[in-house]
């Protein structure tokens, strides 16, 4: 049985699923979508007056940043605070993994 679902743009698989199980690691996937659940639950303006003051980027944000310093300084970086008013926020979550896996 195969198992595909989406949810916003992250779509889950059987892989996915299988990682799910016990003494499995979690993919990059699986974070983005936990990240998204909390996003749709948490952050919703009319049922939490904070939710403008927190922002959580995607577990990608951060290679991104990494490969855009290494070409230009900057311009994405400051196109994501241009669209997303990063200093008036009072969280932001940048999920990082330095390892091969969460």
């Amino acid at each position: 049985m195969s198992v595909n679902f989406m949810f916003r743009s992250i779509t889950i698989g059987d892989d996915d699923v299988r990682r799910l199980q016990t003494n499995e690691h979690l993919n990059d996937n699986i974070m983005d979508f936990y990240l998204q659940v909390l996003t749709r639950r948490l952050l919703v303006p009319d049922r939490n007056p904070y939710a403008d003051d927190v922002y959580m980027f995607n577990c990608h944000f951060h290679t991104a940043l990494s490969a855009e310093k290494k070409e230009k300084e900057g311009t994405l970086a400051q196109r994501w605070e241009r669209n997303l008013r990063l200093f008036d926020r009072d969280v932001i979550f940048i999920p990082y993994n330095e390892e091969e896996h969460w």
